[in-house]
């Protein structure tokens, strides 16, 4: 691993969290992933991390006993605590869930994914085409067959009903009745019905209780072969989806108007 590339599990994140003035932050994070537990519990966990931390270096002990961090992981905890804001991939496939987000911060911008439930992988990446190249990856966009067809809408409640059905027959008409051009919805009942994943890119703010909120971004629909973007549209409170070819393009327009 390079310089600015961690492995590090929940509680060594929390540790490093809780040294730069967000044990709070930090004790959610280890509830997330590793349940309630005991306070003395909590306890020991981090003690055994910060040993870990000490015998890889990033982590030392004054005469007095107070921990100090080293440079690189600090920057890290204060960004993944304090982030000014994050673009979060996300995709899913029966049991099967991955995620990848991207940090920005004052310190940088930092890629971090969670492998095996709990170790914490971040990486310090160079500039927002990082974030742009790491998404096309993330989708395996780059693999996609590349299509156009006319644009269409449909609402969310009609979304909702087909996306777990089976029969394409069925879903090319249900798309006619909503009045989906013919050439649109031969390709995205063939998608529907043979969906290889769901996804979504959001950019996630966050308040003052650092909770995370997000009012930003758009989902993903992989099939077979393509991949198609959807777009949420709220209007006189009712919500439709908007669907447009996942193409590289496409996918650079819509991530570059999050950032």
């Amino acid at each position: 691993m390079g310089r600015n590339d961690f492995l590090l599990s929940v509680e060594e994140v929390a540790l490093a969290m809780s040294l730069v003035g967000q044990p709070e932050v930090a004790h959610n994070l280890m509830v997330s992933q590793l349940g309630a537990m005991k306070q003395e519990e909590a306890r020991v966990r981090l003690l055994t991390a910060g040993h870990s931390l000490i015998a890889r270096g990033w982590l030392t002990m004054d005469a007095r006993g107070t921990m100090h961090l080293a440079d690189s992981l600090a920057r890290i905890a204060c960004v993944l605590s304090r982030a000014d804001f994050s673009i979060r991939y996300s995709r899913a496939h029966r049991n099967a869930d991955l995620s990848l987000s991207f940090h920005f911060g004052e310190d940088g911008i930092f890629a971090h994914r969670v492998e095996q439930g709990v170790v914490h992988h971040i990486t310090e990446v160079q500039g927002t085409d990082a974030v742009i190249q790491g998404g096309l990856e993330f989708f395996d966009l780059l693999q996609a067959r590349s299509f156009t067809c006319p644009s269409t809408r449909i609402p969310n409640s009609l979304l909702d009903e087909i996306k777990d059905e089976r029969n394409v027959s069925s879903i090319l008409r249900r798309l006619e009745e909503a009045g989906v051009p013919e050439a649109t919805r031969t390709l995205l009942a063939e998608d529907l019905c043979g969906a290889q994943y769901r996804g979504s890119i959001l950019r996630v703010e966050y308040g003052e209780d650092n909770a995370p909120r997000s009012d930003h971004g758009l989902l993903v629909l992989r099939g077979p072969e393509r991949v198609w973007l959807l777009h949420p549209l709220t209007q006189e409170r009712e919500t439709s989806v908007s669907f447009l070819p996942g193409t590289e393009q496409a996918f650079r327009q819509e991530v570059t108007a999050l950032l």
